[in-house]
């Protein structure tokens, strides 16, 4: 969920999908955003306080156990660095929580937007370019043995968080 543009209304559509009683499992790195220094997929953080799932960015905080609590009920565990959640559905989602109209709106418009990226040659050239410079370092580094990979993994790491 951490992942995601939206992690809030995942987790709403997640419960959407279950049936009653049916379990949704998260299990995530606390603060992982904040650990990475918000770089790449890491945009929005999860963590527990007061036994609360809590997700929540530079911008906003969202506590999902309330946000959930006429319909679900979450027990979460925090272990070391891991952060776990089980949310139960105890009812169906309430009425006005997914709009779907605006999500297939906006899930077009994206369809759409990708498709005139990928029309652009600029756009389209560096993807190709990207997609094979990233399959040539794998055809290089699988030459190496597994813990030669991992000692470059955390050097790359190191490198990634200077910047």
């Amino acid at each position: 969920m951490d992942h995601s543009e939206n992690p809030i209304k995942g987790i709403i559509e997640c419960m959407e999908g279950l049936e009653i009683n049916g379990v949704l499992y998260l299990k995530h790195f606390k603060n992982e955003a904040e650990t990475e220094h918000y770089k790449g997929f890491h945009q929005f953080n999860i963590c527990i306080e007061n036994d609360e799932l809590i997700i929540w960015n530079k911008d906003s905080s969202t506590n999902i156990s309330s946000l959930l609590q006429s319909f679900a009920h979450i027990k979460t565990v925090e272990a070391g660095k891991e952060v776990f959640a089980i949310i139960t559905k105890k009812s169906n989602v309430p009425e006005g929580m997914i709009d779907y109209k605006k999500n297939i709106e906006y899930l077009s418009n994206q369809y759409i937007q990708s498709i005139e990226n990928f029309n652009e040659f600029s756009f389209s050239f560096n993807y190709q370019w990207s997609i094979f410079k990233f399959r040539m370092i794998q055809i290089i580094v699988q030459q190496f043995n597994f813990q030669t990979r991992q000692q470059l993994k955390k050097i790359i790491k190191l490198l990634y968080r200077k910047n």
